[in-house]
């Protein structure tokens, strides 16, 4: 075992991944640095999955997924592994399934099947061409769970940033997943990670292209789409998002879920900005902030504040400044 693949703990060991971290993203860049330190740290733990990449789900070339298995030491629950389809983020402009592998390796190593879809951008698509892409993915990974040995009763979408926008919408709006052959009744819930889902009228100008085909108003937004029958939701957020504002956004699609009767879950994570919430879910960087355990607690139906997790519904500011924004 190379020195620099070696597992380590606590915070000494955070601050030499960090070094590690630093090192390889010269060479491979962030994302790329992240993969490569996730999968080193899990083989080096006897912890690495399995990948199944470039799926075919459609018939575009943006029509793929990479698909990870649990470990084989990963003990399997009785009725089978939990499935998370996750959707990256990227302003539906860019963005990949191969830049965010260090959520997968790390999700799988959890114990959970995840399958990581990429969705036509703008400027091939827009408005609502990466949803029509994200819930064909969502029908073609669910017709696959026996070849996964997977739990249908758990079930799970995910995403970060313009990610957990597409989530959300084929979650609350029914439609999305019906035009596929599909429904939100399948879903055991759905994990939002620094989403927006509150925007209408578009004024960002980079966003207004994306939309430019919504002549629907406020259609487009998440929070049109609440209603009693919801799939429950898990919405975390970064007390330092200058990208996406958690109050705007989370906190008034939770509020519409809560007053709709539906179950709806907030929580900010100290310590944090719109990058580092994701990135936090890398093995290598989980002890900086506690990403990793609320999301595994949603992926067992858990409310996080019957986790007794403190900084639930909380905006505070944390008292060191984020990893990155």
């Amino acid at each position: 075992m190379r020195s620099d693949q070696a597992p380590v703990f606590g915070l000494g060991g955070l601050a030499i991944s960090l070094l590690r971290l630093g090192w390889r993203a010269r060479r491979l860049g962030g994302a790329g640095a992240l993969a490569e330190l996730s999968c080193d740290t899990l083989a080096a733990q006897g912890s690495l999955g399995i990948c199944l990449p470039a799926q075919a789900y459609g018939p575009l070339a943006r029509h793929r997924a990479d698909v990870y298995l649990p470990p084989a030491a990963c003990p399997r629950p009785a009725r089978g592994w939990p499935v998370v389809v996750f959707f990256h983020g990227g302003s539906w402009q860019s963005g990949s399934r191969q830049e965010h592998a260090f959520v997968c390796w790390s999700l799988a190593a959890q114990g959970a099947v995840v399958v990581v879809a990429d969705y036509r951008l703008h400027p091939d698509t827009g408005y609502p061409g990466f949803l029509e892409d994200s819930a064909r993915a969502v029908v073609w990974a669910r017709h696959q769970l026996p070849h996964w040995d997977a739990d249908p009763e758990r079930f799970h979408l995910m995403g970060h940033s313009a990610g957990a926008y597409n989530a959300a919408m084929l979650a609350l709006d029914a439609r999305w997943l019906e035009a596929q052959g599909g429904t939100p009744a399948w879903l055991a819930g759905w994990i939002g990670l620094a989403g927006p889902y509150n925007f209408w009228p578009v004024t960002v100008p980079e966003l207004k292209p994306v939309f430019a085909g919504a002549d629907v108003g406020a259609d487009c937004q998440p929070v049109a789409h609440v209603h009693r029958e919801a799939p429950p939701s898990w919405l975390l957020t970064a007390p330092n998002d200058r990208w996406v504002s958690p109050d705007l956004n989370s906190r008034a699609l939770h509020r519409r879920l809560l007053a709709a009767g539906a179950r709806s879950d907030w929580l900010t994570v100290p310590r944090t900005g719109h990058i580092s919430l994701l990135a936090c879910l890398a093995t290598p960087l989980q002890a900086w902030a506690p990403v990793m355990p609320r999301v595994w607690q949603a992926l067992q139906g858990q409310s996080w504040s019957e986790a007794q997790t403190s900084t639930v519904n909380s905006g505070s500011q944390p008292s060191v400044s984020p990893l990155w924004e």
